[in-house]
């Protein structure tokens, strides 16, 4: 559903589940930033809307994409991350217990020692227009794991304040077809501290509070400056009457990591990244009804697939977009063999939607798998 989100205020509250080592999670998880991302199994370099550009393709910025509009807008999301196998039955156990205190905090302890226990929160805000995005981002993340619990326990606790900001220009264009450019910067602060077992063990005697741990987390800030471009050629009037086809190119994290040296703890290490794809835009009618498809393929990180340590279908990424006007969008794909989905209603100026999207957040396909639920609101104006 091809819409323009030029002022974009993000509320996010996430809850996961998660088996991977806690040090690592905070650079190996990476869920896509919307629903319709989520769907597509984030192969939306070729066709982001609004905001997605600054995450995406800030090529995006100057794209020719259908029925752009300018509204404000205030978006609400709530995830849940986990693996099915670890939380079903727990929630089972829950459930059929009466939910007493103490059965709650030995299925929490069950969680936390076996595949790990968490929740953040993400608020943003942002503009995208004609050419030119900006941003302005902050989250909490924090995770627990590890056995015995609590004296084995491992985590974090991660505070992020963000800007992306990014422009875009059109390198060429005629009746047939454009060609786009663009770039993103997204100056941050991350705070970041480990979380022990002494540290769970103070809390629950009382003896450190969480907004102590806070302050401590406070005290010692990481800068960075991640920089992203991309590229996006358009052609016109291709597959259908009024149809585009798609061609993208993106490298993100363009310098790499761009943290302040001298730390002896980066909490997120960035690698350089290109990402390709296609998609195509498909307009159609069934009498009054407008509808559209857009398939979409990419391959991400196709730079670590050439050195062999990654393989091509841990970065293969493919999916499709089913729109009914502006009322209905229903989307599909495949992250890496993992099947993803995502719906969103729209109704007068408010959207609901939802989306199941499986991550690997391995080395190789069924290692450790993550999957993602998430529920979005938006009301625009």
């Amino acid at each position: 559903m091809f819409r323009k989100v030029d002022f974009f205020l993000l509320v996010s509250a996430a809850f996961f589940i998660c088996p991977v080592p806690a040090q690592n999670l905070a650079q190996q998880v990476s869920p896509a930033h919307t629903v319709r991302a989520a769907g597509l199994a984030e192969s939306v370099s070729s066709s982001p809307v609004g905001v997605e550009s600054l995450w995406y393709n800030p090529a995006g910025l100057a794209a020719p994409l259908p029925e752009r509009d300018v509204r404000w807008s205030v978006l609400v999301n709530g995830d849940g991350y986990f693996q099915p196998e670890y939380l079903f039955p727990v929630l089972d156990g829950i459930s059929g217990s009466g939910n007493t205190a103490g059965t709650v905090l030995l299925n929490a302890k069950k969680l936390i020692t076996s595949s790990g226990f968490g929740g953040s929160g993400v608020t943003a805000i942002a503009y995208t227009g004609r050419n030119w995005g900006a941003a302005l981002t902050a989250s909490a993340s924090l995770f627990l794991q590890g056995s015995p619990f609590p004296l084995g326990t491992e985590g974090y606790l991660l505070v992020s304040v963000g800007i992306p900001a990014g422009f875009a220009f059109v390198l060429y264009e005629n009746e047939d077809c454009q060609l786009a450019s663009g770039i993103v910067f997204q100056p941050e602060l991350i705070f970041f501290r480990t979380v022990t077992g002494s540290d769970v063990d103070a809390i629950v005697g009382g003896t450190e509070t969480p907004g102590g741990l806070l302050s401590n987390v406070l005290d010692s800030p990481y800068t960075g400056m991640p920089v992203h471009t991309g590229f996006l050629f358009t052609v016109y009037d291709k597959l259908v009457p009024g149809g585009q086809l798609r061609f993208s190119a993106v490298i993100q994290d363009l310098f790499g990591d761009a943290f302040v040296p001298g730390k002896t703890m980066i909490p997120v290490s960035r690698q350089t990244a290109v990402h390709t794809g296609v998609s195509g835009f498909i307009p159609f009618c069934l009498g009054p009804v407008k509808f559209s498809l857009l398939p979409s393929v990419e391959f991400h990180n196709i730079n670590r697939v050439v050195t062999g340590s990654l393989s091509v279908w841990n970065s293969f990424r493919c999916g499709i977009e089913f729109s009914v006007g502006k009322f209905l969008s229903v989307c599909g794909g495949l992250t890496s063999g993992y099947p993803c989905f995502s719906a969103e209603v729209v109704l007068f100026h408010f959207s609901l939607g939802c989306s199941w999207q499986t991550i690997e957040t391995g080395r190789y396909i069924g290692d450790n798998p993550l999957s993602v639920f998430r529920i979005s609101a938006m009301y625009t104006w």
